[in-house]
């Protein structure tokens, strides 16, 4: 949830052209790879934690995501859907609304911890 504190907290400090081409990008999806969706994905996640400028934040989150970075594969499933929520909090972002840009953000995370969760449920079930 860092990318929550950090974008309600310094959210103006988001670069409308960095906004601008995530937005592009998400949006021509369905021509990118596998591979480089994902790291579109992180990007903008970090981007997200990067505006506060807060070396302890963006350290702790790097050491974080990389704890986390194998749950990557699971979005293949759910990559529309993915897509969808981040079209979202830009276009929020893009329309200098920070309520729903942290709501959509709040929102897709909590989709994807849950969408984690069950996946390692639903394997530990199976053995």
């Amino acid at each position: 949830m860092f990318e929550v504190y950090c974008l309600d907290t310094y959210f103006d400090r988001v670069d409308e052209k960095t906004v601008r081409s995530f937005y592009d990008q998400f949006q021509n999806y369905d021509k990118l790879e596998q591979e480089t969706y994902e790291k579109l994905d992180i990007q903008l996640h970090r981007m997200f934690v990067d505006i506060s400028h807060n070396k302890i934040l963006t350290d702790t989150y790097e050491r974080l995501n990389a704890m986390f970075s194998l749950g990557y594969f699971l979005r293949t499933e759910k990559i529309d859907v993915a897509n969808e929520e981040h079209l979202r909090i830009l276009e929020a972002v893009q329309k200098n609304d920070r309520k729903t840009a942290v709501e959509e953000l709040k929102l897709h995370l909590d989709r994807v911890r849950e969408e984690v969760t069950d996946y390692y449920h639903d394997t530990k079930e199976e053995k």
